[in-house]
């Protein structure tokens, strides 16, 4: 988990990525780094586009928290001008056993902002992974490349290559990607319909369920591969094919019962479902109670005695916020 009280993560030479501890190492001036960061990671994942020129400047520096770059999800396209500064530092990332750490976080910032510009520098992280965390380098390259769409068509002999890989993780992603750049579901959802069996581990079926998802409508081939794992004993597998279930056939039937049956047993898994129940609109006009009750809750479910973390009340105020969404829409679809 990102952000939190414990203490800052290490620089990572080579890219000006790190962050100082409140007073560690980085002497007094951390103290005043850390309490701008702070705030500056607030206003991205508020999605105010006044944090943009500070972003902009703070990757200038010679250091830059991970959790800002992750923080640029909250900014979307808005923050395009800062793919050239990304892009910089991305060609600077030496491709040894370290890149995983360093790369990621640009890698995600530049899929946030759309920064197809840096293609041939997420291509040659993509190539150039070594052996450590290799399948966790391709999956964060993969995501990006999934992000830049069409522009990304230089990649697809890459992305083609990778369909077959023994990762469920790495192929998956290379489908996403593959379908971002082409639309064709006849080449990708043969892939995503293999990781779907019964007998793999949950996580590769929930990665086959979280593309399918993304994909859509034109996914609705793959709605009988997803069925059975409404029926799995791993709760992130039924909410994964729920969810995809929905966003592929627009039925909410399975789907639903599903979902809410969730939402009781695991309240970690209560974004993702109410990000679903917010798509459905009216059609999830069951969980009205649910949500209702979660915006009235006054302690939040995901507070922790003697802990706490940045990411943890970003993540309540996303299902806050979810909550409400969902409501107005189903409000909307009552008259």
């Amino acid at each position: 988990m990102l952000g939190g009280s414990g203490g800052g993560i290490g620089p990572v030479p080579g890219t000006g990525l790190g962050t100082s501890p409140v007073g560690g190492p980085g002497g007094p001036g951390a103290v005043g780094r850390s309490g701008r960061d702070g705030a500056l990671i607030a206003l991205a994942r508020a999605g105010d586009v006044r944090a943009v020129p500070l972003l902009a400047r703070a990757l200038e520096e010679d250091e830059v928290r991970r959790e800002l770059l992750y923080a640029t999800d909250g900014l979307g396209p808005a923050a395009a001008g800062l793919a050239p500064l990304l892009r910089r530092r991305l060609a600077r990332v030496g491709l040894d056993e370290r890149l995983y750490d360093r790369a990621a976080p640009l890698l995600h910032a530049l899929a946030a902002v759309r920064g197809a510009q840096a293609l041939p520098e997420v291509l040659r992280i993509l190539r150039g992974a070594p052996a450590n965390r290799r399948d966790r380098v391709r999956e964060a390259a993969l995501r990006t490349l999934a992000a830049f769409g069409p522009a990304a068509r230089e990649a697809v002999p890459d992305l083609r290559a990778l369909l077959a890989d023994g990762s469920a993780a790495v192929s998956t992603a290379a489908a996403g990607a593959l379908w971002a750049v082409e639309e064709d579901p006849a080449e990708v959802l043969p892939v995503l319909e293999r990781w779907l069996r019964p007998d793999l581990p949950g996580a590769d079926r929930c990665a086959a369920a979280r593309v399918l998802g993304g994909i859509g409508p034109s996914a609705v081939a793959a709605a009988p591969a997803l069925r059975p794992a409404l029926g799995s004993r791993d709760l992130w597998v039924r909410v994964r094919a729920a969810a995809a279930l929905w966003r592929v056939t627009g039925e909410t039937e399975e789907a639903l019962p599903v979902l809410l049956a969730a939402w009781e047993e695991d309240r970690h898994a209560r974004v993702d479902i109410a990000e679903c129940l917010a798509e459905m609109g009216p059609a999830a006009s069951e969980a009205q109670l649910v949500l209702l009750t979660e915006l009235t809750r006054r302690r939040r479910h995901n507070a922790r005695e003697g802990a706490s973390g940045t990411y943890d009340i970003h993540l309540d105020e996303k299902l806050l916020t979810l909550c409400r969404a969902a409501l107005a829409r189903m409000e909307r679809g009552a008259y």
